[in-house]
């Protein structure tokens, strides 16, 4: 899920409905072959950043009924997982600055978010305590400048206030970036995840981190770095 640009243009417009229909939902109906990493941190224990940065952004919680203004960021199909998510009863947690939203996430508490199981046949034992980070999404102008880590400071401060344990997220092995500002933020490998898909037919499979699912994991990065993970 991405913003959308500012200015309409029909080739982002085309290029974003061909990778969502076709190169993500069609492919992945048909044939899918995915390693994610499940990782979680205990909430206040995240690696705290400059101040200067968590100063710049503030958080807003996003209510079902207040959802139009983020609705308006997105294209129209992307809009569909939105509802999605709010029927869920999943959290959206907008970062801001001034009146301008620069990133958004969504948390479910307790459990993975329904449609994320569903997609991914994905179950993770959590406890009520628990919060399950669905995505954090930066608008292409703020990113590389310090906003992923100012949203996950922002999730850290609310969540523990509430009396939460711990965050948990899942991300792709081919997903390097991620997987170095989830490592950089405190997060660690708890779980691999594999899942199959081939013309209806699924299979899942959640392992534990030991050396052959680690070897598993490295051989599906296709040359993509991921040994920082495991130090």
């Amino acid at each position: 899920m991405y913003f959308k640009p500012i200015r309409y243009r029909t080739r982002s417009y085309l290029r974003d409905w061909y990778s969502y229909y076709i190169k993500y939902k069609l492919r992945s109906r048909i044939q899918l072959d995915s390693f994610s990493i499940v990782m979680r941190v205990p909430f206040g224990q995240m690696a705290l950043i400059e101040y200067k940065i968590i100063n710049k952004y503030e958080l807003e919680i996003i209510e079902p009924e207040k959802a139009e203004k983020l609705l308006r960021l997105v294209y129209p199909w992307r809009r569909r997982e939105f509802k999605q998510y709010f029927k869920n009863n999943s959290v959206c947690l907008v970062g801001k600055k001034g009146d301008q939203i620069v990133s958004y996430g969504w948390n479910s508490i307790g459990k993975v978010d329904p449609k994320i199981q569903r997609e991914l046949d994905l179950n993770i034992p959590m406890g009520p305590k628990d919060i399950w980070g669905v995505d954090i999404v930066v608008a292409p102008p703020y990113r590389g400048r310090g906003v992923g880590f100012s949203a996950f400071q922002h999730v850290n401060d609310y969540w523990k206030a509430k009396g939460m344990e711990y965050l948990y997220d899942c991300v792709s092995v081919r997903n390097r970036g991620s997987l170095k500002l989830h490592k950089r933020v405190g997060f660690k490998p708890i779980y691999i995840h594999y899942l199959h898909r081939w013309f209806g037919f699924q299979k899942s499979n959640l392992m534990p981190i030991d050396e052959h699912s680690i070897s598993l994991a490295n051989k599906a990065a296709k040359g993509i770095n991921i040994g920082f993970l495991w130090k």
